[in-house]
């Protein structure tokens, strides 16, 4: 996914059951995506968010 900070950078994050750090994806009834745990970039631009019901939530407790 497009960093939504809109920086430009691609995020990757692992689904993968058996890697670390991992993220898990559910959709709602509308097939809006949620992602768990929430993203917290360490590199460029920072960004710490987290995507509920096909929005993004911006972290402010950094």
């Amino acid at each position: 996914m497009l960093c939504p900070c809109k920086c430009g950078d691609l995020i990757q994050l692992t689904l993968d059951t058996k890697g670390k750090p991992r993220w898990q994806v559910s959709l709602n009834k509308r097939k809006q995506p949620t992602l768990r745990p929430s993203v917290h970039r360490k590199v460029s631009c920072k960004s710490h968010f987290v995507l509920k019901d096909g929005k993004v939530i911006w972290c402010t407790w950094d």
